[in-house]
């Protein structure tokens, strides 16, 4: 890791430099593969993932991870703030919540994806339940079911059913 922040903080005040592929042994992007930027391990950095100039993509090989939708929620009848991403890992995709997640505390609070952007009913035809929201703060992670085409949706919500209320959307 030590290794990684040096290189990185070395290339931030050096101008640019095209390594030859083989000796391209560090690669910013592997800091977090799962980060819905992974490339933004260095914020000063102009392109991190420039360290290899050869690769097509060079996050790609240590990427395991690609984000396909990302969101920031909006408060509708509760205070929920936060982002969310679509993520795809080995095969299954997923709906994680980031560190900024919060809303308020519900009974019955479920996690969905929606076709509408700015959900206005849900009939059982509109949305794919996710399941129970698993903490009212934090980071988190759901697992989106593999029959489902993603495209056709396009926000990630918190829902109250007991009284079919929203609390928060977030477009995707």
């Amino acid at each position: 890791m030590l290794t990684v922040s040096t290189a990185i903080v070395t290339n931030s005040f050096q101008p640019a430099y095209a390594a030859p592929c083989a000796a391209s042994s560090v690669n910013p992007c592997a800091a977090n593969p799962c980060a819905a930027n992974p490339c933004a391990a260095d914020p000063c950095a102009a392109d991190p993932c420039a360290a290899d100039p050869c690769a097509a993509d060079p996050c790609a090989a240590a990427n395991p991870c690609a984000a396909t939708g990302t969101g920031s929620f909006v408060t509708v009848s509760s205070d929920t703030v936060g982002g969310v991403t679509i993520v795809e890992e080995n095969g299954k995709r997923y709906l994680e919540f980031d560190e900024t997640f919060s809303t308020d505390d519900g009974p019955d609070l479920f996690v969905l994806l929606h076709k509408e952007a700015t959900p206005q009913s849900y009939s059982s035809d509109k949305f794919v339940n996710l399941g129970d929201l698993q903490s009212i703060n934090g980071s988190q992670r759901y697992e989106i079911p593999e029959d489902i085409s993603i495209d056709e949706f396009k926000s990630a919500v918190i829902w109250c059913r007991q009284f079919n209320v929203t609390f928060g959307f977030a477009a995707i």
